[in-house]
């Protein structure tokens, strides 16, 4: 009777083993890591773009009235959208961006300036500087002819700046 002897693993192959799946932890975790920021760049990317079609259509609305767009400046961009962020901390007065937690959005009441602060700073990267925050004012443009009148609005986008 034949009886076959099977052999343990060696010391060797567990840690071959151990080795290969560290190595693929690491290689996944990174491309998780990178994803990971891609993603808060898409999801600003998207809120910053909501926001501009939502002034758009306010100034449609203000144009399509009769009434100055005026009204419109100073203000908190994040009230024409229809909906909150539900990473949206509301009006602060002169915050302190080193209390302010990454991934989070308000309004600077104190500048009247909408600002996100990134909480994933790599994909945001400036040359060669992370990028901290990104900062959304309202801006009239002026008339060619008569300078005083405004004849639209649009967002200013501005990194680590108002």
């Amino acid at each position: 009777m034949d009886i076959q002897q099977q052999s343990e693993p060696s010391l060797l192959e567990i840690s071959l083993v151990i080795i290969l799946i560290g190595i693929m932890l690491a290689v996944v975790s990174n491309k998780l890591f990178i994803y990971r920021s891609e993603a808060e760049y898409a999801v600003a990317k998207l809120n910053i773009a909501t926001l501009k079609r939502a002034l758009d259509h306010e100034v449609a609305l203000k144009k399509s009235e009769g009434k100055p767009l005026n009204d419109l400046m100073n203000k908190n961009p994040m009230h024409y959208i229809n909906y909150s962020l539900p990473n949206y901390l509301g009006k602060i007065s002169n915050p302190s961006l080193t209390n302010i937690p990454g991934g989070y959005w308000f309004y600077d009441a104190t500048h009247h300036v909408l600002i996100y602060k990134i909480y994933y700073t790599e994909i945001f990267q400036n040359s060669a500087h992370k990028t901290q925050w990104v900062s959304i004012r309202i801006v009239p443009i002026y008339s060619q002819e008569d300078k005083n009148k405004i004849v639209d609005l649009e967002l200013q986008q501005k990194t680590d700046g108002y």
